[in-house]
């Protein structure tokens, strides 16, 4: 006798459990978006502006490139080169935004490494010009770059290549 009076409560949560079960949702739930793709702003795109000095050197003479980075964050410096008649670029030095510097002094026929410095808004590659001949130069960047929502992603751009021909002595 003493379990009697867990069957009204037995029966009441039945009825709750039934009642819950049958009754018709209350909340929604939002349709799922997808994943937003960040897309560098459309104005100004990242690049870097290249400069040569001097413009016409001769065999043993010091080149300076300097590359000023636009709309740019953190950025890795590249310095390319292709020779003339090369089939493919190569690398030719790098710099980064804390300067850690490194260059493949193999990577020309005209021109060779010598140094670089590297900093948040520019990078300087100083070569030497080894032979006579024409060669292409230009950096490429890769760093942050502020995406249309306002957000930052990896990104990069590079500069329009300078032709640099050089004649002996």
């Amino acid at each position: 006798m003493r379990k009697i009076w867990l069957l009204p409560i037995i029966v009441i949560l039945v009825g709750l459990a039934c009642s819950l079960l049958s009754a018709e949702p209350t909340a929604t739930l939002a349709a799922a978006t997808p994943t937003e793709t960040l897309e560098p702003t459309s104005n100004p795109y990242s690049h870097l502006i290249l400069s040569m000095e001097p413009a016409n050197p001769k065999v043993g003479e010091l080149v300076v490139i300097t590359a000023d980075v636009v709309e740019l964050g953190l950025p890795y410096y590249y310095l390319m080169v292709q020779d003339e008649g090369a089939a493919d670029p190569a690398e030719l030095g790098r710099a980064t935004y804390n300067n850690e510097i490194a260059g493949q002094e193999a990577a020309s026929q005209v021109v060779h490494f010598v140094q670089a410095e590297g900093d948040m808004h520019q990078a300087t590659f100083t070569l030497l010009v080894i032979a006579p001949g024409t060669t292409s130069i230009w950096v490429n960047a890769t760093g942050e770059v502020q995406a249309s929502n306002g957000a930052w992603t990896w990104g990069g751009g590079g500069s329009e290549p300078i032709v640099l021909t050089v004649t002996d002595r």
